[in-house]
């Protein structure tokens, strides 16, 4: 496992009430683990078709939040109430992104190394209030059930480090086996993991 920069999880399933032209979001529940702490946003994803500006083709990306978990409904209620907030947003990469939101890509570094495991898809998380991005390496896979997952790995990105070398370090700590539970009874995984 590489220790170069601080790491985190990231899951989220598949929304089995999803129809194709609905409204609803592809994935309702996941969870986004921000880099080397304990932090943990709830995730909701929806899937767009868009056309590569490169290449023409026609492809899927995946965007939506990853809000942090509630420690005091009632304090957020009655920050709802209050005054409007100014909009806090970043820039990068030619991308506006607003407080919490996620955007997720194909990755573009995939076919040029068919080797490596590279992740499926590769995007960033803006957590708000100023912090940095939050880089994610993710992979399309299934559940122990047959249902879609995505699964993946947060980074932050580490200034000139190649994009390429980082996702290889995420394809790395991804590939790791889960460390065993110990104790009595059965682990459960929530939704199938």
């Amino acid at each position: 496992m590489s220790t170069d920069q601080p790491k985190g999880k990231f899951v989220a399933y598949i929304n089995k009430d999803k129809q194709p032209g609905d409204k609803l979001p592809a994935f309702d529940q996941g969870e986004l683990h921000m880099p080397g702490t304990d932090d943990v946003r709830t995730v909701t994803l929806w899937i767009q078709e868009y056309t590569d500006k490169e290449t023409g083709e026609v492809k899927q990306r995946y965007s939506g939040e990853a809000k942090p978990i509630l420690a005091d409904p009632k304090a957020h209620l009655a920050k709802l109430a209050g005054p409007a907030v100014p909009t806090d947003a970043v820039e990068f990469q030619g991308a506006t992104y607003k407080a919490h939101q996620i955007r997720l890509y194909p990755n573009k570094f995939q076919a040029e190394a068919p080797d490596k495991p590279r992740p499926d898809l590769h995007g960033h998380y803006y957590p708000g209030n100023g912090a940095p991005l939050v880089s994610l390496g993710v992979w399309i896979e299934t559940t122990r059930y047959g249902d879609v997952k995505l699964s993946g790995k947060t980074g932050y990105p580490v200034p000139g480090k190649p994009e390429t070398v980082m996702q290889d370090d995420m394809a790395a700590d991804h590939a790791e086996p889960a460390p065993k539970k110990s104790g009595r009874g059965k682990a459960t995984g929530g939704r199938g993991e």
